[in-house]
């Protein structure tokens, strides 16, 4: 990212969509990417960025780890660990399961994408995430990922800055890398589903 905008000192961080919206709007950040951004406001500006697949996450020698797909009414059924209703993943997956006439088995809430994927590790609970939060995960064998279907969740990925800000030449240039960088690591398959920039 230095060589594409040299000169410009970037921080990073790590939050749900809702602290990060609150972040933009208070001016702590320029630049953000959120999810399922339905909200008309003045405030923000948003362009779509990506389209994510959610799966079915488990223990690695969880039964359910030798299976490739799982409907969305079986996961229903499971005991799932899965953030508060505040947060955009657990609105989407009661969104996506009330289609079908269902609503998930929460066994327990929990506001931290790792503790959700610790617990997922240590057996007897699931979680739904996408493929980019498990990356590390898979890789060490330490978790399996089980695709969802009849539905599958899909969720829009934004990228947003706020209105009450000027898009200085810089936020331009970096808005730029982060399209263009998304845009390759969708091509490569290692990260996302659809690129929609």
């Amino acid at each position: 990212m230095h060589d594409e905008v040299p000169g410009v000192a970037m921080r990073v961080i790590d939050g749900w969509s809702g602290f990060i919206i609150e972040w933009l709007v208070r001016g702590r950040l320029d630049l953000g990417v959120i999810y399922d951004h339905t909200l008309k406001s003045n405030v923000l500006r948003i362009e779509p960025l990506a389209e994510e697949e959610h799966y079915l996450v488990c223990a690695r020698k969880d039964p359910l780890a030798r299976r490739e797909e799982i409907t969305l009414a079986e996961v229903s059924r499971l005991p799932l660990v899965l953030p508060s209703r505040e947060h955009g993943l657990r609105v989407a997956v009661e969104k996506f399961m009330s289609k079908i006439g269902c609503a998930p088995t929460i066994q327990t809430e929990l506001e931290s994408i790792v503790g959700l994927k610790q617990m997922t590790q240590q057996g007897k609970v699931y979680t739904i995430l996408p493929r980019g939060e498990i990356e590390a995960e898979l890789a060490a064998s330490l978790v399996s990922r089980v695709r969802i279907i009849e539905p599958t969740i899909y969720r829009k990925l934004f990228i947003a800055r706020s209105n009450q800000r000027p898009a200085t030449a810089p936020m331009k240039a970096v808005l730029n890398v982060v399209k263009e960088e998304t845009e390759k690591l969708i091509k490569a398959g290692a990260w996302a589903s659809k690129y929609l920039g």
